[in-house]
């Protein structure tokens, strides 16, 4: 996982932050993620880091998102997820009660909340 390099768009993330907290939750051991975030500075990005291995539950537990929400000082219904797997991302946001977007990268799967890309992001928050 080391070898992992961060998208190009995550700079969009830096504008998103101005107006919205931002959370990272991820289903991990607690030797993958952490080195990568440090490695490509990318905590800078994130109100809020909610890794599985630290939690005790994986992202399909709304437990998950309400250690999230905690942390970033948000609501439900102030929070949107969004993440690529419709299993534990999508789902498990549903499940939480939370409003899930898909980024599907490459638009090979249907969703009706969907961006390829986090410049769209933005846009489908509206604003």
């Amino acid at each position: 996982m080391l070898f992992a390099k961060p998208f190009e768009d995550i700079t969009e993330l830096t504008k998103l932050k101005q107006k919205y907290k931002i959370g990272l939750i991820s289903n991990t051991d607690p030797f993958s993620l952490t080195p990568v975030l440090e490695k490509h500075d990318l905590t800078k990005y994130f109100d809020a880091v909610v890794l599985s291995c630290d939690a005790g539950v994986l992202k399909t537990d709304p437990k998950m998102y309400e250690l999230c929400l905690q942390q970033l000082g948000v609501s439900k219904d102030e929070c949107v997820m969004v993440g690529d797997s419709m299993q534990t991302d999508i789902e498990g946001a549903k499940r939480a009660g939370i409003r899930a977007i898909l980024m599907d990268r490459k638009d090979r799967r249907e969703y009706d909340e969907k961006v390829t890309s986090l410049k769209q992001l933005a846009e489908v928050l509206g604003g």
